[in-house]
């Protein structure tokens, strides 16, 4: 269960004020060229794992356990792509590690349904 971020108010907005993410569910950021890409947790609650997926589907990088930044907190962490990247998907924190998800691997787009 994936929500699209495509817009650049959907992407500022992102994850935030969200009390929680429902297991296998995430937010998948589309980038409308590759570029490098940086995020930040400023007021999101749920730790996070970042996956950074360049214009090949293939995981350039995954940033694991990303923590909440506190609302009342001024200047959060950055969390770069390292290079350039297409889409970014965000997933509980955990998820990558669970699942075997590791850089380098490629994402497989499922066919559309009918």
């Amino acid at each position: 269960n994936i929500e699209l971020a495509q817009t650049q108010s959907e992407q500022i907005k992102g994850l935030m004020n969200r009390d929680s993410l429902e297991e296998d569910s995430g937010m998948l950021f589309i980038f409308k060229e590759s570029k490098p890409v940086s995020f930040w947790m400023k007021n999101t609650t749920i730790p996070l794992d970042m996956i950074f997926i360049d214009e090949n589907l293939t995981i350039q990088k995954i940033q694991e356990n990303v923590k909440p930044c506190a609302k009342e907190t001024i200047l959060c962490d950055f969390y770069k792509s390292e290079g350039p990247v297409m889409y970014v998907l965000e997933v509980n924190s955990g998820y990558s590690k669970s699942h075997g998800i590791k850089p380098l691997d490629k994402i497989v787009p499922m066919p559309a349904i009918s």
